[in-house]
């Protein structure tokens, strides 16, 4: 893409294919390594109202979510080598939809996740297990890159 494409902030948003594929081989790597330990969590909260958010992440919910956040790693992956072939063979409206599909299927996960992670009742049971550290480590890398995108722009 030329510099002055108005898709460069998609791009940047949905981030670079390194960084999808370095965290799905790390995702990948954690879970294939040690599954039961990745997943425990010392503890539980109470089926209430109150800890509603808490219990669901506990009871199942933090399946779904590392799911999520794989599936959403593999499917930019995929998007962005559809994007660059469709590209190279000048292709160019639906290379720009895979783009597309790329940045909303990234920001649509990252949104579920951080959404889903998001609770303060319960938390202190929660918050000491490894898929909860990796769920806010995917969350965090997404803010991330948007503060380098402003600093990007801003340089």
């Amino acid at each position: 893409m030329k510099t002055a494409d108005s898709l460069i902030p998609y791009i940047l948003m949905s981030l670079h294919p390194l960084m999808h594929a370095s965290l799905l081989t790390t995702g990948l790597i954690l879970l294939g390594t040690n599954y039961e330990t990745f997943y425990q969590i010392d503890g539980t909260v109470p089926d209430t109202k109150d800890y509603k958010e808490a219990y669901d992440f506990i009871s199942g919910k933090k399946y779904t979510l590392m799911n999520l956040a794989i599936t959403a790693h593999a499917v930019c992956l995929l998007s962005h080598w559809l994007y660059q072939i469709l590209n190279h063979y000048e292709i160019k409206v639906m290379a720009n939809v895979f783009l597309m599909l790329k940045m909303m299927f990234y920001f649509v996960a990252i949104l579920r996740i951080q959404s889903s992670i998001d609770f303060t009742k319960g938390s202190s049971k929660t918050d000491n297990s490894q898929v909860m550290a990796w769920l806010t480590f995917e969350v965090l890398t997404f803010y991330l890159n948007i503060v380098s995108m402003m600093a990007f722009i801003l340089i």
